[in-house]
């Protein structure tokens, strides 16, 4: 008995030396586990770390450039609404000296027109006036060449008669012999 004693406690030292160096190697693998572990944690923490630096400054890079974009877009928008009245305020310039100028040519053209009119009657009337004295002038001529003819025929008749007298002269006084 006292040999399965010694026996029995040889196999309990056998086993719990056995046992104390699984347990050392046990505990050793859940060390190195425990660090690898720690380690992935500690890189993956690293790089969680270093995607929200980047993250951060991606956003903030964002944030600045849609604050460009927006300071621009509201610059455009008041340099087309600055354009926009400049263009209205021109096209109503344009409109009042259209306008103006539409005005000043109807009033030119009623002017003239109405000048024109009373050079039409003026010339009519002068036309007219014309046309009458043309006419007594006429008249005065056609008086004037039967007087002429008259006279000629006066002239003629009167020619014929002093040829007779002639005749009659000769006739009537005989011609003296020498």
């Amino acid at each position: 008995a006292k040999r399965l004693e010694d026996e029995s406690a040889s196999m309990r030292e056998a086993y719990a030396r056995k046992i104390a160096g699984t347990e050392l190697k046990c505990e050793e693998l859940l060390r190195q586990r425990e660090d690898s572990c720690s380690a992935w944690y500690k890189e993956r923490k690293q790089e969680m770390a270093k995607m929200q630096a980047g993250c951060a400054i991606m956003q903030m890079l964002f944030l600045k450039k849609r604050r460009r974009i927006q300071q621009e877009l509201e610059d455009e928008r008041a340099e087309f609404a600055r354009q926009q009245q400049l263009s209205a305020e021109a096209v109503r310039q344009l409109k009042v000296e259209h306008e103006e100028e539409v005005s000043r040519l109807t009033e030119a053209f009623d002017t003239k027109s109405a000048d024109y009119e009373d050079r039409i009657a003026d010339l009519a009337r002068a036309r007219l006036g014309l046309e009458e004295r043309t006419a007594k002038l006429e008249d005065m001529l056609g008086e004037s060449q039967a007087q002429v003819k008259r006279g000629q025929e006066e002239v003629e008749r009167q020619r014929g008669d002093i040829e007779e007298l002639s005749r009659r002269l000769v006739m009537a006084d005989p011609v003296p012999a020498h």
